[in-house]
């Protein structure tokens, strides 16, 4: 039994309440309104509530057993197996999900030769990407079917992956990654009969959603399954669009999508439940509020190097306003070089942590899943401004950039650069003429045309935007 739940209301914001507040407040509570745990998010069911419990309670009524009737509570699903991992389906049983280990980067993708087929690959995370790359040896390898794959090597390039053929074939077993390694670049999760990808690519696939992740409504995903397993997904969600096959199949690939006013939401919901997924509109994680971050590996990464990182609760409790104090929180104290980080709207912080150098996981309370934050002093890694004369193109078409200036996320890092506010850009200071201009650069086509004349090639300015955003990043 939970003692307290997350109301959607389809009108209102996501709300914290207690069984005892529903009880006063609706008594058998209307079915429009629906309650996630917010342990799990996985869907509750209200008990003991409504002027029948109320008038046993006030008069000392026993119920079966000669037992005392129940106080309002909240409870799980019977048949709910991923509920069953949750800490408070069974209070007090020490049942916990280690949420720092983060799932393997999978992605659906369409081939390159088009048609209706697809395939699928995985890359790995990079948390903490320079420290990997210093402690790394050559016996780190990722191993695939039997064959080696070098981790230095994966992660020397964003674009590097490695595709996997026949993925209903227990992608758990045959991908094996360093245990030690695993919280850095993640581990595969199973196929368990069903894959739901995102629609990041458009019509060329997506990223694969981790178990328990929630779909929301009014976007398009993709299911792939066997023919067996998608045959009735048209009973399910309000768009069905078949787009092909993984491979020369067993597995297809279906485009779906439904509607937060749809009559099959209910009927949507216990079916992708089966598979550890789930409806909500809502995210149960606290909310980065400043600075403007990256989280391209899992990891918030702020893109200003001495702002706070800030965190709001993602719901509101009960009736009351949220707090308007933000609380800060130290993580590395010794360390003068490291971030707070902000916590606003969590009224008594009961803060869960642990530090991987400058890679920081915390829960602000034990109801929240983990968060995780760079609080170092550096930029992310692999972030830099845009170059026309230093960006290349490798034979696949993806463009990578050098990483000669690659922001290192090792505790041992120092800033090289002295902390001054405030500063813009001058005139004198981006390259140019005497008037503050600076020529546009060549476009390649002009450049190959030069070439083929037999022209000399002239020595290539930066345009003043570029000047001005490089000089930027340098502060």
């Amino acid at each position: 039994m939970v003692d307290s739940a997350v109301m959607m209301v389809q009108t209102a914001a996501p709300t914290l309440v207690t069984a005892q507040d529903v009880n006063d407040r609706f008594g058998n509570p209307p079915s429009s309104i629906r309650f996630n745990c917010p342990y799990c998010r996985r869907p509750l069911t209200p008990g003991a509530m409504g002027p029948k419990y109320d008038h046993k309670r006030q008069s000392g009524a026993r119920g079966k057993g000669n037992r005392r009737t129940k106080t309002p509570y909240f409870s799980h699903l019977k048949n709910d197996k991923w509920a069953q991992l949750c800490e408070q389906y069974h209070p007090g049983s020490a049942v916990e999900q280690d949420d720092r280990v983060p799932s393997l980067l999978m992605f659906l993708r369409r081939d390159k030769r088009g048609g209706n087929r697809f395939h699928i690959e995985f890359s790995l995370r990079r948390r903490g990407l320079q420290y990997m790359l210093r402690k790394l040896t050559d016996t780190d390898v990722v191993t695939v079917d039997g064959v080696d794959y070098p981790m230095r090597e994966l992660l020397s390039k964003r674009s590097n992956t490695i595709r996997l053929p026949k993925p209903e074939r227990d992608p758990e077993t045959r991908i094996v990654i360093p245990k030690r390694w695993r919280r850095h670049v993640g581990c595969p999760q199973p196929h368990d009969d069903l894959m739901v990808f995102s629609s990041a690519f458009g019509g060329n696939g997506g990223r694969r959603l981790p178990e328990r992740s929630a779909l929301q409504t009014g976007v398009d995903y993709y299911i792939i399954g066997s023919e067996r397993r998608l045959k009735n997904l048209g009973n399910y969600f309000d768009f069905v669009n078949g787009r092909g096959v993984v491979d020369d199949g067993p597995l297809l690939v279906y485009e779906v999508r439904i509607g937060a006013s749809s009559a099959r939401l209910d009927k949507a919901n216990n079916w992708l439940g089966a598979f550890g997924y789930f409806i909500s509109d809502y995210d149960c994680s606290a909310q980065l509020l400043w600075p403007p971050s990256l989280r391209s590996w899992g990891v918030d990464e702020p893109l200003f190097r001495w702002s706070t990182p800030t965190y709001r609760a993602p719901y509101q409790t009960g009736d009351e306003p949220m707090p308007d104090r933000i609380a800060s929180q130290r993580f590395l104290p010794k360390d003068p070089r490291a971030r707070a980080v902000g916590l606003l709207g969590f009224d008594k912080p009961d803060i869960t942590e642990e530090n991987d150098s400058y890679c920081v996981f915390f829960k602000p309370t034990k109801r929240m899943p983990w968060s995780t934050a760079y609080i170092g002093p550096n930029y992310p890694d692999d972030l830099h401004p845009y170059d026309e004369w230093r960006q290349t193109e490798d034979k696949n078409g993806i463009e990578e950039t050098s990483d000669d200036s690659a922001a290192d996320t090792g505790a041992a890092d120092t800033i090289r650069a002295p902390y001054t506010p405030g500063t813009t850009p001058s005139r004198n200071d981006v390259p140019g003429d005497a008037t503050g201009t600076s020529p546009l650069p060549l476009s390649g086509g002009a450049r190959i045309a030069r070439r083929r004349l037999g022209i000399p090639q002239l020595a290539q300015p930066h345009s003043q935007s570029t000047a001005i955003t490089q000089l930027r990043e340098r502060m």
